[in-house]
């Protein structure tokens, strides 16, 4: 999974290629919005070889009181494009 600077196939393909996330992801940094914004474009080629991009629309803190997780959700799109092989 990369981060991509736009929402083109190319510009989704160059940040899979060039800016990947980490394999984890703390607990801390989603709860303190550091790691997945509103506005990220996270794009990864999937097993049939098509492109994904995973678009943030928005980031709705958890407001559910007495549960034991305070993680936001995260409101998305996920367009897909198919390879052409």
């Amino acid at each position: 999974m990369g981060r991509s600077t736009g929402t083109t196939p190319e510009a989704c393909r160059t940040g899979v290629d060039t800016d990947a996330l980490p394999a984890a992801i703390s607990a801390d940094d989603l709860d303190a919005g550091k790691s997945l914004t509103k506005g990220m474009v996270l794009c990864t080629v999937t097993s049939d070889d098509n492109l994904a991009m995973l678009r943030i629309t928005d980031v709705v803190p958890d407001t559910k009181q007495g549960l034991s997780s305070d993680m936001p959700d995260y409101v998305t799109t996920l367009p897909l494009w198919k390879s052409n092989k």
